[in-house]
């Protein structure tokens, strides 16, 4: 992703915003504290969302291209550069994470897993989103089937499959979003 990517969002930059608050304010009413981590930030819109709403509020993004922009755009953020699971963050040190489309292009899901707990405080909240599996295996007939592949995607997740694995690394009321569009959305808690 380069410089072509970031100027075809800030086309988009404005539904990206509005989108961001509304989960930003979704997630704030589930914290219990005001610091916010949004795992793979992008341009920083969930940042800035979490910013507006009186958060302190931190980005970590792979791509060092994005940080530079997410910077300039929300100077007031935090920004980090860096695969999440090897960024120095303090244990426990945030109250709700948000994490959209990223696990499904994570290589060692348990270590990513792992990782998100850690930087959570007990009791935190976690918003994710992922695609769903069913959006690629429609229909009885695989060689219809949507092409699996999708930008660096590594994994695909079932409701079931997910909260297995939520489970497995400490996380519970684990609560699966109603969503007419595509994909999953699921908050949970740090045990």
């Amino acid at each position: 992703m380069g410089r072509s990517y970031i100027a075809g969002y800030r086309q988009k930059f404005e539904s990206k915003m509005r989108r961001s608050r509304r989960r930003a304010r979704r997630l704030k009413r589930r914290m219990t504290g005001n610091r916010l981590l949004d795992i793979g930030s992008n341009v920083g819109c969930l940042v800035g969302a979490g910013l507006e709403l009186g958060l302190e509020a931190t980005g970590v993004e792979v791509n060092p291209l994005l940080v530079e922009e997410a910077q300039r755009r929300f100077p007031e953020g935090r920004f980090l550069t860096g695969l999440f699971e090897d960024v120095e963050l303090a244990c426990e040190s945030f109250d709700g994470v948000y994490c959209s489309e990223v696990i499904e292009h994570v290589v060692d899901t348990n270590r990513f897993l792992e990782a998100v707990r850690a930087a959570m405080a007990p009791g935190a909240i976690l918003y994710l989103t992922t695609p769903a599996l069913r959006e690629f295996t429609k229909g009885s007939n695989p060689t219809r089937w949507r092409h699996f592949g999708a930008p660096d995607h590594k994994l695909y997740f079932s409701a079931p499959n997910l909260r297995h694995m939520l489970d497995k690394h400490g996380f519970g009321s684990v609560h699966f979003e109603f969503n007419f569009a595509r994909g999953l959305k699921v908050f949970a808690q740090r045990l």
